[in-house]
């Protein structure tokens, strides 16, 4: 009798769990919820930001694409994070500048690096799981990108 009860139980505390790990943020990542204070640090430090929009857990592919991406980026950004279901509900956080240029977003088992300018909001460059994955030379065309526009960037300001 007792063991129906311990599996039934088991079962809801590891539900429970992998709920709650679904929205962890990754290290050095922001919620979208500090948008505003996220953009007053880029602007004070002369650096982008960028959306991390993440998927599904469990993705090998995605976690090798999310590494390549953070490389390219990290020195001149802030980090945001949203899982890619969310990023366009209003309570985001994300400005409508932002959430209306997204354009089609994919998702399932996706990953996608949205570069910001912070003080106009346009989208910089962005690049996906599909570019970032394994083709080296698409993930350091992205790189490339963001440097020199950073490089503005820090003339402008």
């Amino acid at each position: 009798m007792k063991s129906p009860i311990i599996t039934t139980l088991v079962a809801v505390l590891a539900l429970f769990t992998l709920a709650l790990g679904k929205d962890k943020l990754p290290r050095g990542y922001e919620p979208t919820s500090s948008f505003e204070e996220v953009r007053a640090e880029a602007l004070e430090k002369g650096k982008f930001i960028t959306l991390l929009m993440k998927g599904k857990d469990g993705c090998p592919n995605c976690e090798r694409a999310i590494s390549n991406g953070e490389r390219a980026v990290k020195t001149s950004s802030v980090l945001l994070f949203s899982r890619v279901e969310k990023v366009r509900a209003p309570e985001n956080g994300l400005p409508a500048e932002i959430t209306t240029n997204l354009g089609q977003l994919t998702y399932g088992f996706s990953v996608q690096f949205v570069v910001i300018d912070p003080t106009d909001l346009s989208i910089v460059a962005t690049a996906s799981r599909k570019e970032l994955q394994d083709d080296r030379k698409a993930t350091k065309a992205f790189k490339d990108t963001v440097r020199e526009a950073r490089k503005a960037l820090q003339e402008a300001l």
